[in-house]
């Protein structure tokens, strides 16, 4: 029946899923996409077809698209048409009845058809990105600013800088690697390390309160409706999503660990409306931890770079239309510049290409900070423009004031924990191997906090010899323990070559 036909449906070979965003049961229906298909296929979806090769993703979605939305419209019309038969029969005399029945009978199968292309057109639309801004260039990221602080404690070396993992280990602030214990990229802050974790985050929550935005504590397990939703796919070979094992589930759907607290937020949103007066443009933020299965490695994945699970805090905000949404994608860039400046952290502004750019984005912006141990940029923080992508998706509108239009939502990373503490360790190490704490930072840190991280404050790991501190000592788990039980006796033959 409907699984079937959605399948025919898809434009694809054999059975495929269904997209999150449709649901069958009405019952289970929170709220409806308002998704503006007929843009998409206005003049037969050639500027839909234009965006996806401009974005390098299959252009034939669009094609696929058209064709669905024509045959719905189709269906619609013939259910239309059957209805308006039944109701007229309903009017004659008995001798109509059996043709009435007859009606009822093609009404639902042809209602089941129209729901079965609709599936379709809902898996074709979860893979159609957003429109693409003129600013967005078509090859390679553009910068359009730079940021270099002067008297850098790492511009005083006279030796080559280390990078944040030498200097951390060296620190005793962080401990990576550690079998049976968590997966290779998992990491603990200890000490000093776990200060500056927390003042980071207060510096950056104190920063956006002042800015006017309103903090959220989030959820962190999510259904696939809100993520899919804000433009992040969830079963392609490529998502970074963790999903959660089957009896788990939640209203017949999967649950996944949120991978940022954006979606989480605009989850919160769902379904609102906003009133223009005063709570235009709405400033929300939310600090937690994210997770995420990065694959990438190498030397410049090394250490904290990319890890499975890190604190972060994000920004949203919510605009009433596109002027509205420009200028508060502004005002989050500027944001995000003050607050890396504050931290006397060197850095520069990326305009991102259009093929780099998110499913939902609209126009996006990177920030790297110059990370001297790497010997290169790395991205800390992004902007992005979503205009009504996630909004038409979650059904967010403004009040009456507003003309009830779907409103525009802007995101933005205010701290990302981890890529902050590399830069922040690579570019304040001194000559002796301590590493000073950014002027900004002290005054978050504890009464006792330090203002110098040095070795002689925290433990010390080391790899053969474990952990010492005062005159507790525990073995190093970096090493894999030796089994309890003896090695069997080899069997009875003739020895060769090859034993040892």
């Amino acid at each position: 029946g409907l699984m079937a036909g959605a399948a025919v449906c898809g434009g694809g070979g054999g059975r495929r899923r269904l997209s999150h965003l449709f649901v069958r049961d009405a019952l289970r229906q929170p709220y409806r996409p308002d998704i503006d298909v007929e843009q998409l296929v206005a003049d037969g979806g050639r500027r839909t077809a234009e965006n996806l090769r401009r974005r390098r993703l299959d252009d034939t979605l669009a094609a696929n698209l058209v064709s669905l939305h024509a045959r719905y419209q189709a269906a619609l019309q013939r259910e239309a048409r059957c209805r308006d038969a039944a109701a007229a029969a309903a009017q004659q005399c008995r001798k109509e009845q059996s043709r009435r029945r007859r009606l009822k009978k093609l009404q639902q199968l042809l209602a089941g058809r129209r729901v079965a292309l609709d599936a379709g057109m809902h898996r074709v639309l979860a893979g159609i990105p957003n429109s693409t801004s003129a600013a967005s260039p078509s090859h390679e990221p553009r910068v359009i600013a730079e940021s270099v602080p002067e008297d850098l404690p790492v511009s005083r070396l006279t030796t080559r800088p280390l990078d944040h993992v030498q200097l951390a280990e060296r620190l005793g602030i962080l401990r990576m690697h550690l079998p049976y214990v968590t997966d290779t990229k998992g990491y603990f802050l200890a000490g000093d390390g776990a200060l500056l974790e927390r003042a980071l985050v207060r510096f950056t929550e104190d920063a956006l309160q002042a800015a006017g935005f309103h903090h959220l504590s989030v959820p962190l397990l999510l259904t696939p409706k809100v993520i899919e939703a804000c433009g992040q796919p969830v079963d392609n070979e490529h998502t970074q999503c963790f999903r959660l094992a089957d009896h788990f589930m939640y209203m017949h759907d999967p649950l996944f660990l949120s991978g940022t607290s954006e979606h989480a937020i605009m989850g919160y949103l769902m379904r609102a409306r906003v009133p223009a007066g005063g709570c235009l443009p709405l400033r929300l933020s939310a600090t937690s931890p994210c997770f995420r299965s990065e694959l990438s490695q190498g030397r410049l994945s090394r250490g904290l770079f990319r890890v499975h699970q890190f604190t972060k805090v994000e920004m949203v905000g919510l605009a009433a239309d596109a002027a509205g949404s420009g200028q508060l994608f502004e005002e989050l860039l500027r944001l995000q510049r003050a607050l890396l400046d504050q931290l006397q952290l060197p850095y520069r502004v990326l305009e991102m290409p259009a093929h780099d750019l998110g499913l939902s984005a609209h126009r996006k912006v990177d920030i790297e900070a110059w990370m001297p141990g790497r010997g290169a940029f790395g991205e800390v923080s992004s902007c992005s423009d979503c205009t009504d992508y996630q909004t038409r998706r979650l059904y967010v509108r403004g009040g009456a004031a507003a003309g009830g239009q779907y409103l525009h939502s802007v995101n933005a990373t205010a701290c990302a924990v981890p890529r902050l503490l590399i830069a922040i360790l690579e570019n304040f190490q001194t000559e002796d191997g301590s590493v000073l704490v950014p002027a900004a930072l002290r005054p978050h840190m504890p009464p006792t906090g330090p203002t110098e991280l040095t070795p002689a404050r925290n433990w010390r790991f080391n790899r053969g010899g474990g952990l010492r501190f005062s005159k507790i000592s525990f073995a190093d788990s970096g090493k894999a323990p030796r089994p309890r039980h003896p090695s069997p006796p080899p069997p009875p033959s003739r020895q060769s070559d090859c034993d040892s």
